[in-house]
């Protein structure tokens, strides 16, 4: 064989792995962006602190802090002092705020992490049910922070943690 020939056949197998170099190169990036797509719609659909601080302003969201005001008799779910209730202020009503019992943020982790097996309906009864929720001063609610509340259905989420 002669040189041109060797030279050839050398340029032909490195057009054919570049060509396929490219095409590696053009499916990751497009499986790249197809995972980044995901996450992004995740994101979106899962964010619970968006969601919550919608439903709180709604007519219906007012109506279950006001259930809360009366059934904790008008006292902090921590520290059992007085609350007041404003009818005019929306989220966070004079001197009281609502304490998610799972936490939104530990919430959001787990939706992230899970995505595929995740049932949204489900864990957005944790955000606006009033099962799940304490009316409490904002000072109590800085304290219980994180906290998961001690609640057989949520031990996924001190799963999450451990």
């Amino acid at each position: 064989m002669s040189n041109n020939e060797q030279l050839s056949k050398l340029y032909q197998k490195l057009h054919e792995q570049n060509v396929q170099d490219r095409r590696d190169r053009e499916a990751w990036e497009k499986v790249n962006r197809e995972v980044k797509e995901v996450l992004a719609e995740a994101r979106n659909v899962t964010n619970f602190r968006k969601s919550f601080n919608r439903w709180i302003r709604t007519k219906e969201g007012q109506t279950v802090k006001k259930k809360l005001f009366i059934s904790q008799q008008e006292k902090c779910a921590y520290c059992k002092a007085p609350l007041e209730l404003q009818e005019e202020s929306g989220l966070s009503v004079d001197h009281s705020e609502v304490h998610h019992l799972a936490p939104l943020a530990l919430l959001q982790r787990y939706a992230e992490a899970n995505l595929d097996d995740v049932k949204l309906e489900t864990l957005m009864d944790f955000v606006i049910s009033p099962k799940y929720l304490w009316l409490v001063h904002p000072k109590c609610n800085k304290k219980l922070g994180e906290q998961i509340a001690d609640l057989p259905e949520l031990q996924f989420l001190r799963d999450l943690l451990s």
